[in-house]
């Protein structure tokens, strides 16, 4: 936090909770006066002269623009790997990839250069290197977040978001931005509020889904890899309590208990069409769990 915005604070001035917080700029997102490479030494002069609707947005909300990050050539791979320049370490082995393409804004994030920071994705390129550098990313919606003045790889595709160290931080930042674009949006996620993370019985009953990927999808992956896989997947199923049940509801195994008037369940059955496994975590009311066992 600068000088200036800690005398504002002080003085009681708080503009958001962005107020103060320095924010990394993936190097296809125009800064007024900057060079956007967007990762090409064919863009080295290209000079912007203005700021990218998100910037705006964000120097609205009080934040600092603290520098461009390294990524890959005109956002277009998945390793982080662009030959042009220096390349992007990942912070927890410097022997690793960090993912990309956003991986100086996943890097600077999981290394505490930045609390947070701007990617883009298009096919992945904000989630693959977060799960790399072990970060939060979150890909919002198409056009959810302005994409004018950012360097395009896909008109119809590309989005803009944020890499983070948490769910919550993602969260404030679309909240933020949504609230200073030039089109203000002050429900981006409509209904959902932000401190609704700190609580979350509160959004009871919800359920949510996850897909599973087996068979085919793990042929090639290393062992040590499959195991923490394997070990995630059983300490949800412990935390959480657990019924099993394949597509035809056959029950393959069953351990549940109540916990005062609620009821925690995961389902896990298969799709018979595919190579995937439905990960289905029930959070309900225990008087709306029969009803619910007999839906999925």
């Amino acid at each position: 936090m600068c000088i200036r915005d800690r005398k504002q604070i002080l003085n009681g001035d708080l503009i958001g909770p962005f107020h103060g917080i320095p924010v990394a700029v993936k190097d296809l997102v125009d800064v007024k006066g900057k060079v956007t490479t967007a990762g090409s030494k064919i863009l080295n002069n290209n000079i912007a002269h203005s700021n990218a609707e998100i910037i705006s947005a964000l120097e609205k909300a009080g934040a600092i623009i603290l520098g461009k990050t390294q990524m890959v050539e005109f956002a277009f791979g998945p390793h982080g790997i662009n030959s042009n320049s220096n390349q992007t370490k990942n912070p927890w082995g410097l022997d690793y990839i960090p993912g990309g393409s956003s991986s100086g804004s996943a890097a600077a994030v999981a290394s505490n250069f930045s609390p947070i920071a701007i990617g883009s994705d298009t096919g992945g390129s904000i989630r693959m290197p977060a799960s790399f550098c072990g970060v939060t990313g979150f890909k919002p919606s198409y056009n959810k977040l302005s994409t004018k003045g950012v360097f395009p790889l896909s008109w119809t595709l590309d989005t803009i978001g944020p890499i983070a160290k948490s769910t919550r931080d993602c969260a404030l930042f679309v909240e933020e931005v949504c609230k200073y674009q030039s089109i203000p949006d002050l429900e981006p996620f409509k209904g959902f509020k932000v401190n609704m993370i700190d609580n979350f019985d509160s959004m009871l009953p919800v359920r949510l889904k996850i897909g599973i990927p087996v068979g085919k999808y793990f042929e090639d992956l290393e062992p040590e890899v499959f195991k923490i896989y394997q070990n995630s997947i059983q300490m949800t199923i412990e935390t959480k309590k657990a019924h099993f049940w394949s597509r035809s509801k056959k029950k393959l195994w069953q351990k549940g208990e109540t916990s005062g008037n609620k009821l925690n369940i995961i389902n896990i059955y298969t799709d018979c069409d595919s190579d995937t496994l439905i990960f289905e975590v029930c959070l309900l009311y225990t008087s709306d769990a029969a009803d619910e066992e007999d839906s999925v």
